[in-house]
């Protein structure tokens, strides 16, 4: 099994409004673009103004990541204009380092170490190491490192050993937010800190963990966000793998999940054009346009993924779904969806081919023929599919959208073809 180190950094830019948008999502790309490493969340806070973001990867991975993402915060955040309710030392905060799979804590002392190292001497600022890092024990707590640089951090004993917590008000949420720090993990796990306050608060609601959105612990808590990439779907077998299961004597995986994996590679190149594109000397003037081009391209990606397995999971439970009432959401299946998901694609796609890096011309237009063939394929799976249904009207209407949402990629397919042949001809000598 892969190694695997989660990095929890913190970063005094938390508003999402005006040019703090722009601080947020820049440190967002900053690690996305870190080869070997996985962004699993962006969380920002309007009231403490800093965002958290949460990363894994192998331990050189995320070392690197968190380099990456500390540069560009340093180049953007003016820590004399910050103001918000959370103490902190500066545009980093803290960096955490956590192990996930396969390491210990020993290894993510060995990550601080390292990371510490190179941000000090590649910009010229003072790094200290805390907890299990820690270089002598005046600065193993966080708040006593903290306390000589802000005021107003109170250290209250508390019923869990290895902890640290502070708590304030989020005013434009209503509600109190506790914030924690595991030393020893071992000692006290996740799920103890979690009970813990359970059990202070009697209920999640007075936790505040599902005001600001629904409370998931499988979406929250690192190891099982981790699992859930380790999961026995299609999406997730390695690529032979995937082929010989389609080549199988089997009738799923067949023709939808095939659509949907081309698609998701044609959205994957679309993401790297735009991210070859952005953060370049020579394409700074482009770095606004490919903010917005690059998400829907990796969202697109990750969907796509996921309707590899709906198509194979829909296929065992296809007659089922012909007995439910004809105008319920379930009538338009996953390939249908893939076709009208693709179509959102071909405006940003066709910029790219307009104005992205050209020495990725290839690239997109692999991605165009990618992204029509899967428009190909969900448009039979749909055809095939719609022969069982007896609504006439709601049959015709269907054929009718898929027949125009394939010609609308083999036009738009083309398109992108014409727009990249015209540059290459202009940059040839």
């Amino acid at each position: 099994m892969s190694r695997l180190v989660e990095c929890v950094p913190n970063f005094s830019e938390g508003r999402t409004r005006g040019e703090s948008v722009h601080v947020i999502e820049s440190i967002s790309l900053s690690i996305s673009q870190t080869d070997g490493v996985t962004l699993l969340d962006v969380d920002p806070g309007v009231s403490t103004n800093r965002t958290v973001y949460t990363f894994v990867g192998s331990p050189e991975a995320v070392v690197m990541g968190a380099l990456n993402a500390a540069q560009t915060a340093f180049q953007l955040i003016d820590m004399s204009q910050h103001k918000g309710e959370h103490p902190r030392l500066g545009a980093l905060d803290v960096c955490p380092f956590v192990p996930v799979q396969n390491v210990s804590m020993d290894d993510c002392v060995k990550c601080a170490q390292e990371f510490g190292l190179k941000l000090s001497q590649s910009l010229n600022v003072p790094v200290y190491l805390y907890g299990a890092a820690a270089q002598c024990e005046s600065r193993r707590s966080l708040p006593s490192v903290r306390a000589g640089e802000y005021e107003g951090l109170e250290q209250k004993p508390g019923s869990l050993k290895k902890l640290q917590a502070l708590g304030w008000f989020l005013d434009e949420s209503n509600l109190a937010q506790v914030s924690t720090n595991i030393l020893d993990f071992e000692e006290t796990p996740v799920h103890r800190v979690y009970e813990e306050v359970c059990a202070k608060a009697k209920v999640v609601s007075k936790l505040g963990l599902d005001s600001l959105g629904p409370f998931n612990p499988r979406e929250r808590i690192i190891e099982y966000m981790v699992n859930s990439h380790d999961a026995s779907g299609l999406s997730s077998l390695p690529l032979r793998d995937f082929v010989l299961s389609v080549g199988a004597r089997s009738a799923a995986p067949g023709g939808g999940s095939v659509s949907a994996a081309v698609a998701a590679m044609g959205a994957a190149l679309g993401s790297m054009v735009g991210q070859m594109s952005y953060g370049k000397r020579q394409f700074e003037s482009l770095d606004s346009t490919m903010r917005r081009l690059i998400p829907p391209f990796h969202q697109n990606m990750r969907l796509f993924c996921e309707l590899v397995d709906q198509d194979a999971h829909a296929f065992s439970s296809y007659m089922a779904a012909l007995k439910m009432p004809k105008n319920s959401p379930e009538e338009q299946d996953s390939s249908f969806v893939l076709a009208q998901k693709v179509s959102g694609l071909w405006i940003h796609l066709k910029e790219l081919c307009e104005v992205g890096n050209v020495s990725c011309l290839s690239d997109a237009q692999v991605a165009a023929k990618a992204l029509e063939t899967a428009v190909f394929g969900a448009y039979f799976n749909v055809m095939i599919n719609l022969r069982d249904i007896k609504d006439q009207d709601f049959r015709l209407q269907t054929e009718r959208e898929a027949r125009a949402l394939l010609q609308e990629a083999k036009d738009n397919a083309q398109a992108c073809l014409c727009a990249c042949e015209q540059r290459s001809s202009q940059t040839q000598p």
